[in-house]
């Protein structure tokens, strides 16, 4: 079955319907949920369905999540169809990267492992913090990286590896505040990193245009 192109990237995922004239809730990847309103054509690849286009009529900011109405799609049925699909855009309508930037969506599905050699999983999704964003790595456990200078070492999109220097009671150690602010259905808590350097060279997906 057809999948999205190398020129596509993923910016959000469908995660229900939301009323009953048709529209979807989502889940966006951008740093600014709110950017995702920028985009009016989006590539939806459906759970056993394939890719699938469809133009944006209307969306809209609900709460942490975005609504939106798509060309086609009336009732509640059919907007449950596409329950699960990932949305994504033409690489085409981003913003061009610097030098060793990279978007969320490169980032996520990843695997983190740290100079030593202990995998701690792949990434599940990055989270915004306010001071610097964190990777959740979702392994045999669930870690908070942190995405700072002192902790990522190396990106490799060719291998798919994140090389970090990072220890597991590393928030306890005086470089973050108290974790808090359960998020999304996910088990974790939101983090207000207090990081060394937060100025990392090629810090992920900056839709801020």
């Amino acid at each position: 079955m057809a999948k999205p192109s190398n020129e596509s990237v993923l910016v959000a995922r469908i995660v229900d319907a939301f009323g009953v004239k048709g529209q979807v809730k989502l889940q966006s990847f951008t740093e600014k949920s709110r950017n995702l309103l920028d985009f009016q054509d989006w590539i939806l690849d459906v759970p056993s369905q394939g890719v699938q286009r469809y133009a944006v009529e209307k969306n809209q900011l609900h709460g942490r999540f975005l609504v939106a109405s798509l060309q086609g799609v009336t009732d509640r049925d059919q907007a449950l169809k596409l329950k699960g699909a990932k949305v994504y855009v033409s690489s085409d309508a981003l913003p061009a990267l610097e030098t060793d930037e990279f978007y969320w969506s490169e980032l996520i599905g990843l695997q983190v492992v740290d100079i030593n050699g202990i995998e701690y999983g792949r990434i599940d999704q990055l989270m915004e913090t306010g001071a610097n964003d964190v990777l959740l790595v979702e392994g045999e456990s669930t870690h908070l990286i942190p995405y700072i200078s002192d902790v990522i070492r190396e990106i490799d999109l060719t291998e798919g590896v994140v090389l970090v220097e990072w220890f597991e009671n590393f928030w306890s150690q005086g470089y973050a505040n108290e974790l808090c602010e359960s998020a999304l259905s996910v088990s974790f808590r939101r983090c207000s990193a207090q990081s060394r350097n937060s100025e990392l060279p090629g810090a992920p997906l900056r839709m801020d245009w």
